[in-house]
């Protein structure tokens, strides 16, 4: 059993038991709608965040802890925490184990495999410890793998829990989603800072809420005392993300200027796994460069087609140049080929990605 390390928790508060958003009504939550009832005060004894991303999930689920359960309550074990495989006995005795001195107790178990993962046997064992779900108890279980055809999934139903889904966010969803969470602070983004955002947030597929709350926060704590955030501020904040390293990456591959990329790539991976939160970003400015060729138009008709900001569209045929689709496919294919032998267990060199930006740089003079 590996324990989690201890958590901040947030103040207790008062519920009011209801069934409004129950797993038997079929309704799923967002995390931040989840969130938002129990601030209100709504609570139940059971609940399921699941999403693809871990990190997200992880991050929800300390979130939604720390709503439960006040700092005193944890100090006083009224939560307990565990992850991955659990025995089986063990949780049965935590959970016919009342509290001594009272109230609710409850259990965070992040990657239940009773989820899903565990064979048919040992579900159909758990479902039968959980019905009917003592008072007394509460259960928080996070994963990224939900199977619902499951006795197990079925049980929680039957017993009243709440599901939500830890969604990630498309990159114009972000930006949206950044600016209001600023103006909920009574700031607000000044139009070049917004555009910059925008760009940035395009170098990922899908981004994570939990990310962006905590470089929201970053940029509210520097710009205190001011109501307008500016193009320096964000720029300032969000330096050090692997978005802006690859964003700053392909300006300097656009503008031609090999040691400053070089420089930069350099920097990118001193951090033991830079270079591999690099490489996807990379990929998907390539992907969209390719997708930019195949557009009929100025900035307006590919920012519609792509579905990205117009700004974004101006820096990606900047970015672009003169670059043949030949050789952007190469680069793209020799990406996914330094990916997939990262993720099989095969040390990068850091060479290889040198040898691809010069290559980059030089707009195709040097061929394959």
């Amino acid at each position: 059993m590996d324990m989690f390390c201890a958590l901040p928790q947030r103040r207790a508060l008062g519920y009011t038991k209801s069934a409004e958003y129950t797993l038997k009504r079929g309704v799923t939550m967002t995390c931040e709608e989840l969130m938002r009832d129990v601030r209100k005060g709504t609570a139940h004894s059971i609940y399921v965040l699941h999403g693809e991303d871990a990190a997200e999930v992880r991050r929800s689920g300390q979130q939604l802890a720390g709503l439960l359960v006040s700092e005193e309550q944890a100090a006083a074990g009224q939560m307990l925490k565990v992850s991955g495989k659990w025995d089986m006995e063990e949780f049965r005795f935590w959970l016919q184990e009342i509290p001594f001195l009272g109230g609710q107790k409850w259990l965070w178990w992040h990657g239940c495999p009773w989820l899903g993962e565990a064979g048919a046997e040992e579900i159909a064992a758990a479902a039968e410890m959980v019905a009917p779900w003592p008072e007394y108890a509460g259960l928080l279980l996070t994963a990224t793998k939900l199977d619902k055809r499951t006795r197990f999934y079925k049980a929680l139903v039957q017993a009243g829990g709440v599901e939500a889904a830890c969604a990630m966010l498309r990159p114009w969803e972000a930006e949206a989603w950044f600016a209001q969470y600023l103006q909920k602070a009574g700031r607000t983004l000044e139009r070049d800072a917004s555009a910059w955002l925008a760009s940035l947030f395009s170098s990922s597929q899908q981004l994570a809420p939990g990310w962006l709350e905590q470089e929201a926060e970053k940029v509210l704590l520097y710009t205190q005392g001011r109501k307008r955030i500016s193009l320096t501020d964000v720029q300032t904040m969000l330096a050090a993300t692997p978005e802006a390293s690859s964003f700053a990456l392909l300006d300097a591959i656009a503008a031609g200027q090999c040691a400053r990329a070089l420089s930069l790539l350099e920097e990118a991976c001193r951090s033991s796994n830079g270079a591999f939160m690099l490489i996807p970003l990379l990929a998907r400015q390539l992907r969209l460069q390719l997708q930019s060729l195949e557009v009929q138009g100025g900035k307006q008709e590919l920012a519609k087609e792509l579905k990205v900001h117009p700004y974004v569209a101006e820096k990606l045929l900047r970015q672009r140049g003169d670059v043949s689709p030949g050789l952007l496919r190469y680069l793209l294919q020799e990406l996914a080929r330094l990916e997939g032998g990262i993720k099989s267990g095969t040390r990068l060199l850091q060479g290889e990605l040198e040898k691809l930006v010069i290559l980059w740089c030089e707009k195709g003079r040097q061929k394959k």
